[in-house]
């Protein structure tokens, strides 16, 4: 998609996002909504009953601090309160939303899905992935996922067998248990992986609302839609794409791999400088490997770090695969 066209859609959107922030509350109870469900989300979907319980209850008790004359006794009162002052930004976020697909459609766009199955056996339709959370955090259902997000910096092309991924800002990837492997100065995933390019007719953006560090509310999409049932490889998919050879991402994205434990779960749970440090030490013990330095493609400093000796820890890697002489 056009970024600027994008760009342009969101920032009129976000200027009725603050009037509406100007003259109510509606926008507090929206974001604290996407709170709820977020949270909520996130400790259901990974934790079980138990953490679910202890997390409504002090939800609750919140919800009853914040709203003293309310009474709430359960929590589907607390969201009903939430979602009657939400009403205009719920409103105004499907307004987005629709404008962001209007856009796509009418500018002649596709949508991607990336699969490790072929056409031939997926039975005539991509079928939905059961109980995911969206981008966010802040839905969960069964969905076809596809993203509009130009090829080139589409990260998902190395993940396409399903392993772990974390985005780091910046156009920076982190691959845990990764297929991704280095043959002949190129970077391969291994087995091959498919691009379904799809009709944006039934899909929708994931969006979200936060605020900034002023307090100013907007709207965040990044590039991530969701279909709600099967899709069809006769009526919905234009054309398909193998491919093996990832290499161009490297031209635009900073990725990296390990297998770690300790090193990913340190990456997952923290963030900012904290997680670049962690990063940076992880590469420079040789527990994850920055393939970008590896290959010498769109290489960043901060990355090449030294081992005690002068080696860079990266030349090894790389005289092994023919790049460094």
């Amino acid at each position: 998609m056009n970024k600027q066209a994008i760009e342009n859609i969101t920032l009129e959107f976000n200027r009725e996002l603050q009037k509406i922030d100007n003259n109510s509350n509606a926008v507090s109870a929206y974001i604290g909504l996407l709170d709820y469900r977020r949270h909520y989300l996130i400790r259901t979907y990974k934790k079980g009953s138990i953490e679910e319980e202890m997390f409504h209850t002090s939800f609750l008790e919140k919800a009853n601090k914040h709203f003293p004359d309310a009474h709430f006794s359960t929590i589907q009162d607390v969201i009903s309160k939430l979602e009657e002052l939400a009403r205009p930004v719920i409103d105004l976020n499907m307004q987005y939303q629709n404008s962001l697909k209007e856009y796509l459609i009418a500018s002649g766009q596709e949508l991607t899905a990336v699969r490790v199955q072929s056409p031939e056996s997926l039975n005539g339709r991509i079928s939905c992935s059961k109980n995911l959370l969206s981008q966010f955090e802040e839905e969960q259902g069964n969905w076809v996922f596809a993203s509009s997000i130009p090829l080139e910096e589409n990260a998902y092309l190395a993940r396409c067998q399903g392993h772990g991924m974390l985005g780091m800002g910046k156009k920076m990837y982190y691959y845990s248990n990764s297929a991704l492997e280095i043959k002949d100065g190129r970077l391969l995933i291994n087995p091959k992986g498919y691009i379904y390019y799809v009709k944006p007719s039934d899909f929708t953006p994931v969006t979200t609302v936060r605020r900034s560090k002023t307090g100013n509310p907007f709207f965040i999409f990044d590039d991530e839609w969701t279909c709600p049932h099967d899709i069809s490889l006769e009526h919905d998919i234009t054309r398909i794409e193998e491919f093996s050879d990832v290499t161009f991402l490297l031209e635009h994205l900073q990725l990296f791999i390990g297998e770690n434990e300790e090193v990913k779960k340190a990456l997952y749970t923290s963030g900012g400088p904290k997680r670049m440090e962690i990063l940076k030490n992880a590469i420079a013990t040789g527990k994850i490997q920055y393939l970008n330095g590896i290959l010498n493609i769109n290489v960043l400093d901060d990355f090449i770090k030294r081992s005690s000796n002068g080696n860079n820890t990266n030349d090894k890697r790389r005289e092994e695969n023919g790049e460094v002489k």
